[in-house]
């Protein structure tokens, strides 16, 4: 069954051997020289990009002209771009019959076969399909990474290719493409992993005509075959021709062996016809049926090699091979098991088809990790039996004893053509097989078919071959016998139980269902969400509808997916509802995260108009993981690997025009630069802004400096004011007044008691020869201002220098008080007089760090924009660039359904 990472992993290493590639052409071609830039550019440079289009165009511009009308892939290309431009809105939208597609396609590939049997006819030859030649090295086998299928892979890394090619006429004596029509116990699986893809084919098988609507032309005398396949809402047809690989070649030398013992190398030697023994394994059995092996060879051809169809689930294959809609349901999910079977499992090979996916591990003959094809149920009373049949026979095992990796007590098949057995390869007693003694195996270079013992490749438990509730009544009833054919009953209630999920696929028929589609090309949110683009379709009769979403099958172009995986999810609203009525609860696959579609079914649908709101989650590997852009996956193998990367390419181009993603990857282009552009003008605002505060900042600092020098030198003035006035002070205080000493004595004399008014100080002279001083105010004076009376004339001496500025005071009271007196006469001799005081030291300049932090201003300047989107910060480095193209259809019954795009917000 088909993990998550099986089309993404490399799984094997790539090959490094040369592959033989036939030259068509006279001259060797012309150097791809447009795209060596690209592929000069160092991995570790590199900046990962995840469009396509534009490494795409680099690479074909070497491409002649001629190459985009005369290539198939290319047509197809400029045929769809045709139909995008006639209908509305930019990508393509398509309303017909469920039918109509299928006509197209199966008329073109009539066509195409016609031509090719009149010009073979005409030139007497076989056809060769050179674009797929199984015969031209390793293209049909490897992908684009160069991984070959995984049991051609030894333990060793080495790998051992299918060692020969033929056509079908040499390979059978007489064969044919159907014995009986085409049956489920026709299908035996081989070495290559598509057990998912042979399950689908059993299940058709079983409901009758379905395999011959897929082969729809052949000459088989001419030996070319066109073969039709469903894919992304349309059908698609591939022709081939009957060439097919071989297990065993002609000169390879053949050893039969039991037990063998891969550590001694012993075994059993088994004696065998030759010849016949050769004949039966190039055949792959009795029969010569070769519808199987075609049409898985039509098949790989699609999907561009047999690599490319390992893995996968039955309801995908079934899909592929029927348009109809495929989903995988899990039992433990299921409401009413009763009604399950009722309404679905009883219809199975009418309006369902179903396959069963085993569990990990074996239990009960049941192969863990396959798949199943359910092909009747049965009910009678309370009894209810499934019919299921595996692909997987207990066949014939070819391998080397000198590499016998596949070697084990694990069950051992033969590939036939490329992976499948279409009959019961032979038994033993086909052959006279004998037994001889053990003996040591010589020859280790020996081709050598391994005889297992026949294990349990079928359900083991009740009904199962054997059993006792077998009746001769039920074996007739079912028409059942015992044998090793993989085909086996089992009971409802043990297949819920023992098949953990059941894969089935709602038919449509021809005449009743119409279908709309539309497909279009949206960018994924990094954040889940629903997207603002919906769809509108409507109705105009009640009855039943299924609707799908769906993105392209990675599978066709294996190596381009990307380094992407997109799960889908969708609402159904009525108009003017705001409750949905249907989610998509069903998807094709059982890993959501990589599901091809999702689907809801509602049986009985009112008619009106209706919205379809959907959200896509996008997971991204890391660069170390190994996954490739599709422009680095172009840059790799643009020239080692050239014919194979045009091919893939062009299926991812023809996948993705169908939602337009070119001009989905141009209009992402314009808006990145233009949104540079936007970051540019806001950066360069940004800057402006920040730098503009900065200077302004700048100039409230130095205002700052400025301010503060000032206020300390007012500080200093105002000191040195104070230190003046407090001097002033003092003298006023220390000094009375200068007296002339001839005054006072005089005034002695004529007076012994007297009062003396001088500048406001009162000198009180008595005949003691003491003076009294008193002021004019009232106070009385302390005995400290009282001088004695018997001071002498030095006791009340002053300073020149204290006299000389009590009369520049008085002189100036006198002024300012409108006095108009004679200045005093400075008591201080001319050469007693002291110059100007010095002047105060220079401030000492301040800087930024000499003041206190002042957020205001020493902060860095603060801008709304540096708070960044988290998603920028997540993807600086690696943007998130997720294109996911999607299709929706519409199947109605019996109503014509009208679809379209509605870009708006969500109910």
């Amino acid at each position: 069954m088909r993990s998550v990472f099986t089309t993404y992993q490399k799984i094997y290493p790539p090959i490094t051997q040369p592959s033989r590639i036939t030259t068509r052409i006279a001259q060797e071609p012309a150097p791809v020289t447009s795209i060596m830039p690209l592929l000069d550019i160092p991995p570790e440079k590199r900046s990962p990009r995840d469009g396509f289009y534009d490494a795409w165009d680099k690479f074909l511009e070497v491409q002649p002209k001629r190459a985009k009308t005369l290539s198939r892939e290319a047509r197809m290309i400029e045929s769809e771009k045709q139909l995008i431009s006639k209908t509305p809105g930019d990508s393509l939208q398509v309303r017909e019959s469920a039918v109509k597609s299928y006509i197209e396609a199966s008329e073109e590939c009539k066509a195409k076969v016609k031509a090719i049997v009149e010009e073979c006819k005409r030139l007497n030859r076989k056809y060769v399909d050179y674009e797929f030649s199984l015969g031209a090295g390793a293209y049909a086998l490897q992908n684009l990474y160069g991984a070959y299928p995984r049991d051609m892979v030894m333990d060793d890394a080495s790998v051992e290719p299918p060692p020969g090619v033929k056509r079908v006429e040499d390979i059978f004596d007489e064969p044919q493409f159907f014995i009986d029509g085409a049956a489920p116990t026709d299908i035996h699986q081989g070495l290559v992993g598509d057990c998912w893809f042979l399950a689908a084919l059993m299940a058709i098988s079983a409901k009758k005509d379905l395999v011959d609507k897929l082969c729809v032309a052949r000459d088989e005398k001419v030996g070319v075959y066109g073969f039709v396949f469903y894919r992304d809402g349309e059908w698609v047809y591939e022709v081939i021709d009957d060439k097919l690989f071989l297990q065993v070649g002609d000169d390879d030398d053949l050893a039969i062996v039991r037990n063998w013992d891969k550590d001694n190398k012993k075994a059993r030697q088994v004696d065998y016809e030759n010849e016949k023994l050769l004949n039966l394994l190039q055949r792959g059995g009795e029969s010569s049926e070769t519808w199987l092996p075609l049409i898985e060879k039509a098949y790989a051809k699609a999907h561009g090699d047999y690599t490319a169809v390992e893995g996968g689930y039955a309801s995908e294959g079934i899909e592929d091979l029927t348009g109809g809609v495929g989903v995988v349901l899990k039992p433990e999910d299921i409401l009413d098991k009763d009604r399950f079977w009722t309404e679905q499992l009883l219809l199975v090979n009418d309006k369902y088809l179903f396959g069963g996916g085993s569990p990990t591990n074996n239990h009960k003959g049941v192969i863990g990790g396959h798949a199943y094809a359910v092909l009747q149920a049965w009910e009678e009373g309370d009894l209810r039996l499934m019919k299921l049949r595996n692909p997987v026979s207990k066949l014939l095992q070819v391998t080397r004893l000198d590499n016998s990796r596949r070697a084990g007590n694990h069950i051992a098949y033969l590939r036939y053509g490329q992976g499948i057995c279409h009959r019961d390869l032979c038994f033993p007693s086909l052959l006279g097989l004998t037994s001889k003694a053990p003996k040591e195996i010589l020859k280790d270079h020996l081709l050598t078919l391994m005889v297992w013992q026949w294990g349990k490749t079928e359900w083991s438990g009740d009904w199962s071959d054997g059993s006792k509730l077998w009746t001769p009544d039920m074996m007739k009833n079912l028409g059942h016998t015992f044998g090793d054919d993989g085909v086996f009953w089992i009971s409802y209630k043990d297949f819920l139980k023992h098949f953990p999920t059941i894969n089935r696929v709602r038919l449509f028929d021809d005449n009743h269902w119409k279908v709309a589609q539309s497909w279009t090309c949206v960018q994924v949110p990094w954040t889940v969400d629903y997207l603002d683009e919906q769809w509108q379709f409507t109705v105009s009769e009640k009855g039943p509808v299924v609707i799908v979403l769906s993105q392209p099958d990675d599978r066709y172009y294996s190596g381009l997916q990307g380094r992407f995986l997109f799960s889908l999810h969708f609402r159904v609203y009525k108009e003017g509802e705001k409750r949905w009525i249907v989610r998509s609860m069903f998807s094709s696959g059982a890993d959501l995260q990589s599901t091809r579609s999702v689907s809801a079914e509602i049986e009985d649908l009112e008619p009106g108009t209706y919205s379809v709101v959907y959200k896509v989650t996008g997971t991204r590997f890391s660069e170390t993981s190994g996954f490739y852009t599709q422009e680095e996956a172009i840059s790799k193998y643009a020239i080692e690997r050239r014919e194979k990367l045009l091919s893939v390419g062009r299926k991812y181009d023809y996948a993705q025009i169908k939602g337009n993603r070119r001009a989905k990857e141009i209009e992402v282009k314009r808006e990145g630069r233009l949104e540079e552009r936007q970051e540019q003008v806001r950066g360069l605002k940004k800057a402006r802004t920040v730098e503009k505060e900065e200077k302004r900042r700048a100039r409230l600092r130095k205002q700052r400096v400025k301010d503060d020098a000032k206020r300390r030198k007012a500080e200093i003035q105002a000191k040195q004011a104070d230190e003046k006035a407090e001097k002033a002070k003092r003298s006023q205080e220390s000094t009375s007044v200068a007296v002339d000493t001839s005054a006072v004595a005089e005034a002695r004399e004529t007076s012994p008691a007297q009062e003396i008014e001088l500048g406001g100080t009162v000198i009180n002279t008595k005949s003691e020869g003491s003076t009294e001083r008193k002021t004019e105010d009232n106070t009385p004076p302390s005995e400290q201002d009282v001088a004695p009376t018997t001071a002498s004339q030095a006791e009340i001496a002053v300073t020149t220098e204290s006299a000389t500025k009590q009369l520049s005071q008085l002189r100036i009271q006198e002024l300012q008080g409108g006095v108009s007196v004679d200045a005093p006469v400075s008591p201080l001799e001319p050469g007693d007089h002291v110059g100007s005081e010095p002047s105060p030291e220079p401030l000492e300049e301040m800087s930024d760090n000499d003041f206190d932090w002042d957020s205001e201003l020493d902060a860095p300047v603060y801008n709304s924009d540096d708070e960044q989107d988290p998603k920028t910060d997540l993807f600086a480095d690696d943007p998130w660039n997720a294109l996911c193209v999607l299709g929706l259809r519409v199947y109605s019954m019996n109503s014509a359904v009208s679809l379209r795009i509605v870009k708006g917000p969500v109910p």
